[in-house]
């Protein structure tokens, strides 16, 4: 697991889960490190229904965090024509399941250039990196930002 977040109280590396500091066993919101989280939804073959909760898991969490982006690898299938995952995952998109929480969402397919989307300098470099452009297995979210602090 990438350690891209940091204990505002020891100042260790860290994870996205836990919800605790695995060195000082602290609860404190950890500060993040990266401009965007990378969530792949095939890992461990997981069913359609295990894939989907898995994301709204990192969905929840990256929110309560403050991370601004989520690349979200859900394959395109071997028939070519679109695996299961991607298509669940993309309808509930598109139905606007997650439309409280999600800006914006580009597919990967149609980013045929990172200089035409409203992203930062740092994202559009690490997008580059995952070969996020013409990639019909992953999407891209913009997250909504949200103050939880009332």
């Amino acid at each position: 697991m990438n350690k891209h977040f940091c204990c505002p109280q020891c100042g260790n590396l860290r994870g996205l889960f836990p919800d605790y500091c695995e060195f000082c066993g602290s609860l404190e919101t950890p500060f993040a490190q990266t401009s965007y989280i990378k969530v792949d939804l095939e890992k461990g073959m997981p069913t359609v229904e295990e894939a989907i909760s898995y994301f709204q898991q990192y969905l929840f969490r990256s929110e309560e965090l403050g991370v601004r982006a989520l690349l979200v690898l859900h394959g395109y299938g071997s028939s070519g024509e679109g695996g299961r995952i991607r298509r669940r995952f993309r309808e509930l998109l598109e139905s606007n399941e997650w439309a409280n929480r999600i800006d914006e969402f580009v597919y990967g397919e149609t980013a045929h250039h990172l200089k035409s989307l409203k992203l930062s300098a740092t994202l559009k470099k690490e997008l580059e990196k995952e070969r996020f452009s013409s990639n019909p297995g992953c999407t891209l979210l913009l997250l909504k930002h949200i103050d939880l602090h009332f």
